[in-house]
């Protein structure tokens, strides 16, 4: 096992160092989840617990994404997000994980346009559901545009939106983002 570590940690440091335009970089993120549709429709059965978020609500999010960037147009990473459905007290969050993949076209401006996407899972749990049937997970599938402007060297704030398709629902989410 510590073998396997220490060879995952040399080939992470040579591929950091082995190419000239390549650098580790990192995100923190925050958005507005707006509430679009529901992906499923569902005729209720006897047993039938209710839509995952049964009151088609809006939420906010929270994301910190590590990766490398290369050549300073594309981003590769991994990133953990908080999510909370809770604004109409409901009791509603979970946690996501994901892959982060981007692609920022060559440009020498400050402004520039860029494509995101995210996959991975998310998984929220409410406080009114029974404790051992109270987590709904499923797949977290987003797209995304976006503008981002150059602060300095390595250091951007941007903006993005698209949709997000998660919990049996889909969302148009607004991002506000800083990649350093």
């Amino acid at each position: 096992m510590i073998s396997l570590f220490i060879t995952a940690l040399v080939i992470i440091s040579s591929l950091s160092t082995g190419f000239s335009q390549s650098r580790y970089s990192g995100k923190v993120e925050i958005s507005y989840l707006y509430f679009g549709f529901r992906t499923i429709t569902v005729d209720a059965a006897p047993n039938w617990r209710g839509y995952h978020l049964e009151n088609a609500q809006n939420g906010i999010g929270i994301n910190l994404i590590s990766g490398f960037t290369f050549k300073e147009k594309l981003f590769a990473g991994i990133g953990i997000g908080y999510l909370n459905f809770d604004l109409n007290n409901e009791g509603i969050n979970g946690i996501c994980v994901f892959s982060d993949l981007e692609f920022t076209p060559p440009s020498y401006r400050k402004f520039s346009p860029y494509l995101n996407t995210k996959k991975g899972y998310s998984q929220l749990h409410s406080q009114f559901w029974n404790r051992n049937e109270n987590r709904t997970g499923t797949a977290l599938v987003e797209l995304g545009a976006g503008l981002r402007h150059r602060l300095t060297e390595k250091m951007e704030v941007y903006l993005q939106s698209g949709i997000l398709l998660s919990q049996q629902s889909a969302f148009f989410p607004i991002r506000i983002g800083v990649h350093f």
